[in-house]
């Protein structure tokens, strides 16, 4: 039996070993925990969930070709949004 092999998979074993005890104590920290919170949709009391739903497609020939006038009100509420959620994002 060939010792090198061995001694490859225990180096490769040792460090992966190390990372994932990394992310442990990295899902530890108060901010990953309520990352982790979140993602299985669970809220503090006092905040509001906002569900973004994509509506169902509807056929491009049903549709009326967009006004430049929709299309710059569209563009206004996209700044809004990056807007709130970059604040939001500094804050938490």
């Amino acid at each position: 039996m060939e010792v090198k092999p061995l001694q490859t998979e225990k180096e490769r074993l040792t460090e992966e070993n190390h990372i994932l005890a990394q992310r442990i104590k990295e899902m530890r920290t108060p901010r990953a925990l309520e990352i982790e919170a979140h993602r299985r949709g669970w809220i503090k009391p006092g905040e509001r969930r906002l569900v973004l739903v994509k509506p169902p497609s509807a056929d491009k020939q049903d549709l009326p070709p967009p006004s430049e006038e929709s299309s710059s009100l569209f563009s206004q509420m996209q700044d809004w949004a990056a807007t709130k959620a970059s604040e939001f994002l500094e804050r938490n």
